[in-house]
């Protein structure tokens, strides 16, 4: 007996253990879900968002507001901003505009060290600054010369040769101008203040002996289609060769190819383009071992006929997709490119905001902030102005209709930050690289408009332009939550909240 009790007794304490076990093991992802519903209810009823403010009287420049705890449940007022985040469209690449020679030569001539650091600072760094992301830099001289350049006659590429053809090895090619004037060292100070900086690059100036025509009607020769590939691959190796490199993330084959005052007559058809990307630069750029991306175009809305006929062509395989301007036609230029070719990108490259965004703020916000919103709910995954820095006569670059982010006053080193610098930081702050943007309701013209994203670390990016003459109040519904804002009259707020918690 004893015996039989000595193997029965452990085997019913055993019992006893397993049955204790599953019973909690049951028991403890039940109160697990409790807490983690408990602590969700808890984040859900206080989900902060921050509010950053620009207004067209100047009293808010990228103003911090006070915050706003979203509510649980729909809103309840009239004009309802509806957020839903689970429906994405285009990534985002970035925000910026150029350090032109125009805008170089002004920082470098007529600020001091220190003065010329906090302008660099309030430019690119994400914290401290707006934190410009891309740079559309010129292959050698632009409309938006500096004053030592006299182009097109003077220096305007980097292989002219004094005019003689032909330099088949090109041998002259050097980018020395570009040292000497502290382009390439202020590229790498921008650089340094934001690391995911991207260099976009587009020549206004082919070498002029790789030019057939005269006058306005000048044209690259098809002689010439693989030198020319191999002078922008020498212009992208010699970037990188500086210390440090200076990566070129994209290159476009020629400024406003069908044709303008601002390309010095140096056109470029779209049965060109196509046949010069096809069998010239597209197989370079792959023979030099480069990533960098091919961008078709970089021209005004009102001929989406151009980048479309590349995109139909062979040389499509290269392309990344296509850039645009804003001169001539309207937005949905965008749209209809993109519905017919899904598969590659939108790029708006060049908005030159209006030479009084310095004075006229009740002028430019409107004007400014319907184009950026429409552009990037127009499937871009960039919105890039011109000029960086003038002088407060728009010059001393040629272009003096065109405006800048910093005026800079010749005589007393006053620094200016305009509307456009402060427009551009509503968006380039806070829409980090590689954000995707999300379904938001977005009312039109003379009403509330929006435009939202998501960036990588799941927080939530929401612009609200007013295009009222009146204050509005607003509801914005997210995730079964909202909260409600009244925003003055023409300004923008973006408005921005954490991740699903």
């Amino acid at each position: 007996m004893k015996l039989k009790y000595f193997f029965i007794i452990p085997g019913i304490i055993l019992s006893v253990i397993i049955i204790i076990a599953a019973l909690l093991l049951v028991k403890r992802p039940s109160e697990y879900a409790v807490v983690v519903a408990q602590k969700k209810a808890a984040l859900d009823a206080h989900i902060p968002a921050q509010v950053v403010l620009t207004t067209t009287d100047k009293t808010n420049r990228l103003a911090p507001q006070s915050a706003i705890d979203f509510a649980k449940g729909d809103s309840t007022q009239g004009t309802v901003v509806d957020v839903n985040d689970h429906q994405t469209y285009q990534p985002i690449t970035g925000f910026g505009a150029s350090l032109n020679a125009s805008s170089v030569w002004e920082l470098e001539n007529k600020l001091s060290q220190a003065q010329r650091d906090h302008v660099m600072q309030q430019l690119f760094d994400p914290a401290s600054g707006i934190g410009i992301n891309m740079l559309r830099q010129p292959i050698g001289a632009s409309d938006q010369n500096a004053p030592d350049q006299i182009v097109p006659y003077g220096y305007c590429s980097y292989d002219d040769n004094n005019g003689t053809p032909d330099d088949a090895n090109l041998s002259h090619f050097s980018i020395d101008a570009d040292i000497s004037s502290h382009t390439i060292a202020l590229i790498q100070q921008a650089r340094k203040l934001n690391p995911q900086m991207k260099i976009l690059a587009v020549p206004w100036c082919i070498p002029q002996w790789m030019l057939t025509g005269t006058g306005y009607a000048r044209t690259l020769n098809p002689t010439y289609y693989d030198l020319y590939a191999k002078y922008l691959i020498k212009y992208i190796q010699a970037y990188q060769s500086q210390n440090p490199p200076i990566p070129i993330w994209g290159i476009i084959p020629q400024n406003e190819p069908a044709h303008s005052y601002a390309n010095f007559g140096d056109n470029l058809s779209a049965d060109q383009e196509s046949t010069f990307i096809e069998q010239s630069l597209g197989p370079a750029l792959a023979n030099a071992g480069l990533s960098t991306k091919i961008l078709i175009y970089d021209h005004n809305w009102d001929i989406p006929e151009y980048p479309m006929q590349v995109l139909a062509s062979p040389a499509s395989k290269y392309v990344e997709g296509t850039s645009w301007h804003k001169y001539g036609g309207t937005y949905d230029a965008q749209n209809i490119v993109h519905d017919k070719y899904p598969n590659k990108g939108t790029f708006f490259t060049e908005d030159s905001p209006a030479s009084f965004s310095d004075t006229h703020w009740e002028w430019y916000i409107p004007e400014g902030a319907n184009r950026i919103i429409s552009v990037l709910r127009s499937w871009s995954q960039t919105y890039m102005q011109w000029t960086i820095a003038s002088n407060t006569e728009h010059g001393p670059g040629s272009c003096t209709t065109c405006g800048a982010d910093v005026y800079v006053n010749d005589q007393t080193g006053e620094v200016t930050y305009t509307s456009a610098y402060y427009l551009l930081g509503q968006f380039s702050k806070y829409i980090k690289p590689d954000a995707r943007r999300i379904e938001s309701t977005d009312m039109g013209s003379g009403k509330i408009r929006s435009v939202g994203f998501k960036n990588p670390d799941g927080s939530i990016v929401l612009l609200v332009y007013n295009d009222n003459g009146s204050q509005q109040t607003f509801g914005i519904n997210w995730d079964g939550k909202n909260l409600t804002y009244t925003l003055p009259a023409k300004a923008i707020t973006t408005i921005t909240w954490p991740a699903h918690p």
